[in-house]
């Protein structure tokens, strides 16, 4: 149960959030109201003419508008609890450093080509690639495909570009020792694997 000034807060909000309501409906009172007198005029009840119909629903627009928008409740900001400082307390450790997309293999070239195999300590790792001096529009290929050192096993199919490009593929698999089969034709390529260490 609220009591004292929270309880005056609370009420103060509700009365300023039911006015704009009630504005609110209002405007779409008159916007009902000039809309059906556009499309359905009646002279016999000498309602006024088009033009002043669509000056109706605009300020039944205007209206509708303004008193939604105020209608909404106001953002309550909480305050954070205060922790007391006890004296000769050690300072708190910095914030651990977020990881970051760090390297752990690279190549650059053009044509066909198996690469070396790499090892990957994490579970989600990423292909970064971009093809340039295609020989014209559109004759360039790029094909990046992951295989599993281990057993030769097809792991991903990280790019299948044709045309000049760049972009990211992120692989998800177990830790382990993996290469890069890249097939190309008329393009110069660069292809790195990136890990978040």
């Amino acid at each position: 149960m609220l009591t004292g000034p929270r309880l005056q807060v609370e009420a103060a909000l509700f009365d300023k959030s039911g006015m704009w309501s009630f504005i609110a409906f209002l405007g779409f009172v008159l916007l009902s109201v000039g809309v059906l007198t556009v499309i359905w005029p009646l002279p016999a009840l000498r309602i006024p003419t088009r033009g002043r119909a669509v000056v109706v629903v605009i300020a039944g627009l205007v209206v509708l508008v303004i008193g939604a928008v105020n209608a909404a409740p106001p953002q309550r900001q909480v305050a954070e609890p205060k922790v007391a400082e006890s004296k000769g307390a050690s300072e708190a450790p910095p914030p651990a450093k977020a990881p970051e997309w760090t390297r752990i293999a690279s190549w650059d070239g053009s044509g066909i080509k198996d690469t070396e195999s790499f090892e990957t300590t994490s579970r989600e790792w990423r292909v970064s690639w971009k093809t340039s001096r295609e020989a014209f529009a559109g004759a360039g290929i790029l094909q990046l495909y992951v295989h599993n050192a281990d057993d030769g096993g097809l792991v991903s199919l990280a790019a299948n570009k044709q045309g000049a490009g760049e972009d990211v593929s992120y692989v998800r698999t177990k830790p382990g020792r993996y290469y890069v089969k890249i097939n190309s034709a008329n393009v110069d390529w660069s292809v790195s694997i990136e890990e978040h260490r």
